[in-house]
């Protein structure tokens, strides 16, 4: 990870191994839980409750839980 991570404005890439809880970091407004491995090849700039992303995450025994489903999704391996 390089960069920074203000309120306001952030300007951060992300690469290599990352749990998905960062991901519940980011979009919390969209999902509720995150669980699992991903590799990250992200730039996520601007402020921090609305950031614009660019890249890929490949995700590894994911579990993400969006706050408008009532169960969890399960995906074992797959490229977002």
């Amino acid at each position: 990870m390089e960069g920074w991570i203000e309120r306001d404005d952030s300007d951060v890439k992300l690469r290599g191994a990352v749990t998905l809880e960062l991901v519940q970091f980011f979009w919390g407004r969209f999902i509720a839980q995150a669980h699992g491995e991903a590799r990250a090849d992200l730039w996520l700039r601007g402020p921090l409750d609305r950031p614009a992303v660019v890249g890929s995450l490949e995700l590894f025994g994911a579990v993400l839980a969006p706050r408008d489903l009532e169960r969890a999704l399960y995906l074992p391996q797959g490229r977002l």
